[in-house]
């Protein structure tokens, strides 16, 4: 047998023990002609260094697993790469060749991180380059390369010098371009020179180191450490061994991409083989890089090409078996329910179960999936052959893998069917006064036996009516709408199945239900307003406190008012619980208010009367201040009084007029003065009577001070002072009597001015008279010798101060001299003589 034709059997005989194969899922179209390497990040990231259409230099691309879906891309700037990576970070590292070998990292934002460049050792050139791998996990980075190797031994007895000849040889360097260590292959012992080729090298995550020795058919697997952990020949999972690339997933099984021959040729191939050395699956593949992204999903380019290919290693799951329903069935339900014995897979990968169904064997339509091993059908109908079959497909993360379908079955469904039971009325039945013109009809419920859900139809008419109105419900009760107070209407109640089986309410019954309305009126409003009130507004609401409705009625209010009691006239109606009344003074008004709920309840709450008077207060009152405290005679020398009060208000703060009165009897009194305020000012000012006496007002802050002058000495005077306001309310002081008399120890006569000058008007000769006065009086002016100068009669002296002109002349008419002068005034009835002195200066 052939090298290559040994996988293909080893394949065929490990299949009855485990059936798995690699099975294609799906194919992406990617935007690079060549790809030169694919590998993913720490969260599922499949990164690919491709190559574009047109470009000379690679670039790398991350795709979003499982879509595909490009996130990012950038230029690497690498023509000749030789091994690509990404850290569990997301650093990308790729390896270039051509002139020499370097290094370049990136980060996935393309930001590029720096180079290193490595040799394979003194005087190798890197030509004898075989292989490069990156371990991503260890930042480490292995080269495999052959070079001549010679041995100098010393000559002694028994001591054989091997043969010098071509060795192979792994090395591993750091990042930064530093050898770290070298693996020296050892090939089988058994053939010294030979075997020491390191074709192909790879790096798990679990820092391991693969070499594939074409030479020798051999898998070498080192440690980190670089100790040799196994030698696995290529017989053992195919017997050839001529990859074009190689790589390991996480669970350290290594993928060979090469060529195996079976009968129809030998195909580019793709094998798994585990870490143990066992083969466990290949698939064709042209592909010379690929991807372990897991240990079941794998990503390969098409012979370096797009498009990217995403394959899973599955075992189609077993073919379910249907159990139920087959040949006649007879239920209630027009559903069927599908069973069928689950399906097994080995994987132990979700299953998913779609079901078909139809009325020809060969013409089944989906009808929908599950993931249990059961399903019920849309209603289906009675008597008719029905055809199904259910597949079973298993998945991945998500991904549909492959399925296996049942045969196909048939069956057919017969009815069996009961009418719902017994159901009698609850409510909607008698007479009722109500306010509400809806009535709900309602029923117990219907019990079906066999499950069913019954549709009730009611149909009511009223009394007046031939043909009833019909509806339909699942519910155990319907409101009627719209109903007539006073009408009698009739209902009744039939249950039906889904299969039109019914029953009737009570046997078939028909019940009756009579409305008639019901109304309370509303409550009496409350009058708020007053019956009387004294103000000088122009305006008052009439007020009254808002009704009640037990039956929540809107209510309104009609106003009537006039001012003759048998004749009221509506001026208001609607909600208002006012209204603004224009006062008329004195003036009484009658008013009612009847309350109106809108449906015939009425409240009337009475007629009342209202009347308004003008508010007008008098005046505080007045007291009179001096001369009148004491006694009623005041002892002046003069012919007058002074008389004062305090200036007073209402409470309306109106301007208040004071007005002086004056008589010789209570009932015989004048006024003499007058002291008004105006409106909206604060000074007094005095109106001029024609009187006699006069007088003269003086204000002085709050007091008024009225001076009265041409009065009578011993005549009996009686004075009040009354206050006033605009609109005639008054107040006054009590009733004063007075007299005026000369002061005590007052002169019978003097004069004034004193010295005085006859050519300017002489001097006034003042007689202080008793209150019976004089009859006569005589005036002798004597020189300061005695000498008689000048004698004047002036008659009849009245009670009291009275004055006389002496005009300061002599008898023949000469004006007096400077000098000191007598006066002597001897006076009749009663007599009395009076001197006094006179002074004369020019």
């Amino acid at each position: 047998m052939k090298p290559t034709l040994m996988i293909l059997a080893l394949l065929a005989a490990a299949r009855p023990a485990y059936a798995a194969s690699y099975v294609e899922q799906a194919t992406f179209s990617v935007a690079g002609s060549t790809i030169a390497g694919l590998d993913r990040d720490s969260v599922g990231n499949l990164y690919a260094l491709m190559l574009a259409p047109g470009a000379t230099s690679y670039s790398v691309t991350a795709f979003r697993t499982p879509s595909l879906e490009a996130l990012f891309s950038f230029d690497a700037g690498v023509r000749a790469p030789l091994a690509f990576a990404v850290e569990p970070s997301g650093v990308v590292d790729v390896l270039e060749g051509g002139d020499g070998i370097t290094l370049k990292r990136f980060l996935n934002t393309g930001y590029f991180l720096g180079r290193s460049t490595y040799s394979l050792g003194p005087y190798i050139s890197t030509t004898s380059l075989l292989s490069a791998a990156i371990d991503k996990i260890g930042a480490r980075l292995h080269l495999s390369f052959q070079n001549q190797k010679s041995y100098y031994c010393v000559q002694c007895l028994g001591c054989p010098c091997p043969a010098s000849g071509i060795k192979g040889y792994v090395n591993a360097y750091d990042f930064s371009g530093s050898l770290l260590s070298q693996v020296e292959l050892p090939g089988i012992s058994a053939t010294p020179t030979s075997c020491y080729t390191p074709s192909k090298i790879a790096v798990g995550v679990q820092r391991e180191l693969v070499v594939v020795d074409v030479s020798c058919q051999q898998v070498l697997r080192y440690s980190d450490a670089g100790t040799l952990e196994s030698e696995t020949p290529a017989s053992r999972f195919g017997g050839f061994v001529n990859p074009r690339g190689a790589w390991l997933d996480a669970d350290s099984s290594l993928y060979l991409s090469q060529q195996v021959c079976g009968p129809g040729g030998c195909p580019q191939s793709v094998v798994k083989v585990t870490s143990d050395g066992g083969l466990q699956a290949a698939t064709t593949a042209d592909s010379a890089i690929g991807s372990a992204w897991d240990g079941r999903i794998l990503y390969l380019s098409s012979a370096g090409r797009a498009p990217l290919r995403r394959l899973v290693l599955n075992e189609a799951p077993t073919a379910p078996v249907p159990s139920a329903p087959l040949g006649l069935v007879v239920q209630h339900s027009s559903a069927a329910w599908l069973r069928w014995q689950s399906s097994s897979d080995n994987e132990g990968d979700p299953l998913l179960y779609t079901l078909e169904l139809g009325t020809v064997p060969f013409v089944l339509r989906s009808m929908g999936t599950s993931e249990t091993p059961d399903f019920v059908t849309a209603p289906l109908a009675f008597g008719t052959t029905y055809y199904w079959r259910v597949t079973a497909r298993d998945s991945y993360l998500g991904l549909p893998l492959q399925s296996r379908a049942s045969s196909v079955e048939n069956f057919v469904l017969g009815l069996t069917n009961a009418p719902p039971g017994p159901f009698t009325v609850l409510k909607g039945t008698g007479t009722v006064v109500t306010r509400d013109a809806s009535v709900v009809l309602s029923w117990t419920r219907a019990t079906d036996p066999d499950g069913d859900v019954p549709v009730y139809e009611v149909s009511w008419r009223r009394h007046d009516q031939a043909q009833p109105a019909i509806a339909t419900t699942t519910a155990y009760a319907m409101t009627v709408a719209g109903l007539a107070f006073g009408s009698t209407y009739y209902w009744s109640v039939r249950a039906r199945d889904d299969y039109q089986a019914e029953s009737l309410m009570d046997g078939g019954a028909e019940q009756s239900y009579a409305p008639l309305f019901r109304n309370t009126p509303p409550t009496m409003p409350l009058y708020l307003s007053t019956g009387a009130i004294s103000t000088r507004a122009s305006r008052y609401d009439l007020r009254w406190l808002e009704s009640e409705d037990a039956d929540e009625d809107p209510v309104s209010y009609r106003l009537y008012f006039s001012t003759d009691p048998a004749a009221p006239a509506l001026v208001q109606e609607g909600v208002f619980t006012s209204y603004p009344l224009d006062l008329s003074y004195g003036t009484t008004l009658y008013w009612r208010v009847v309350a109106v709920d809108g449906v015939g309840g009425v409240s009337d709450a009475g007629t009342r009367t209202f009347t308004a008077t003008f508010l007008n207060d008098p005046p505080d009152p007045l007291r009179l201040s001096a001369p009148f405290m004491a006694a009623p005679t005041v002892k002046t020398m003069r012919d007058g009084v002074e008389v004062s009060w305090e200036r007073v208000t209402n409470p309306q703060g109106d301007p208040i007029s004071y007005t002086a009165y004056l008589g010789g009897s209570p009932l015989e009194l004048s006024a003499v003065a007058r002291v008004e305020q105006a409106a909206g000012a604060s000074a007094l000012h005095v109106v001029a009577l024609a009187a006699k006496p006069q007088a003269e007002a003086l204000e002085d802050g709050n007091t008024v001070r009225l001076r009265l002058t041409g009065l009578d000495y011993y005549r009996s005077y009686y004075f009040k002072v009354t206050a006033e306001n605009p609109y005639g309310a008054a107040s006054q002081t009590p009733l004063q009597l007075f007299t005026l008399a000369a002061a005590d120890s007052f002169p019978r006569v003097y004069n004034y001015p004193n010295p005085f000058n006859p050519a300017r008007g002489g001097t006034n000769v003042v007689f202080n008279a008793p209150s019976s006065g004089y009859q006569r009086a005589v005036l002798t002016i004597y020189s300061e010798f005695g000498t008689t100068l000048d004698e004047r009669d002036y008659g009849r002296v009245p009670p009291g101060i009275s004055e006389v002109r002496f005009d300061g002349r002599d008898r023949h008419g000469r004006a007096l001299m400077n000098g000191s002068y007598v006066g002597r005034v001897r006076f009749d009835g009663p007599s009395e003589t009076a001197i006094f002195f006179l002074l004369v200066v020019k």
